[in-house]
């Protein structure tokens, strides 16, 4: 049997981040370019700062994910999450259930999302905390290693 693995979490490999990120550059620049037009010349310095916060903070929040893909059905994918979630010490709050195409669950500051796409894979998606630090990236992959442990 080949590896359950079918993509590696390596920035360069996650196009829609890319995607995000051309996004939100240009939606900054064009609510930095049009409060500078409508209000004087004086307020551009400040808006600058505010908007490049406002990416900042953004992007950090977005950043704020690891995720897997994996050559398994979704059921399959979804237990292994609730078990390794339980396994990494996260507390469930309420219940949660997967449907046909995907399923949610949160338990304490991490949200765990588990998605078929096509192409037969599995993603599973793992966001720890509410920014991206070394933390809440670790943490988030300590419960994938913990889901791919046991898909086998």
């Amino acid at each position: 049997m080949g590896s359950i693995f079918t993509t590696s979490d390596r920035p360069e490999d996650r196009s829609d981040d890319a995607l995000l990120h051309g996004v939100l550059l240009v939606a900054a620049a064009v609510a930095i370019a049009v409060t500078a037009i409508a209000t004087s010349s004086a307020a551009l310095p400040t808006l600058l700062v505010v908007g490049g916060g406002t990416y900042l903070a953004v992007k950090s929040y977005s950043a704020n994910e690891s995720r897997r893909d994996l050559r398994v059905p979704l059921r399959d994918a979804w237990d292994a999450a609730i078990d390794a979630l339980g396994e990494t010490g996260f507390l469930f709050g309420e219940p949660s259930a997967c449907g046909p195409t995907d399923g949610r669950i949160r338990a304490g500051d991490a949200l765990v999302v588990v998605e078929r796409h096509p192409g037969e894979f599995t993603r599973i998606r793992v966001r720890v905390g509410t920014f991206a630090t070394d933390d809440n990236r670790r943490r988030a992959a300590l419960v994938l290693e913990a889901a791919a442990k046991h898909l086998g």
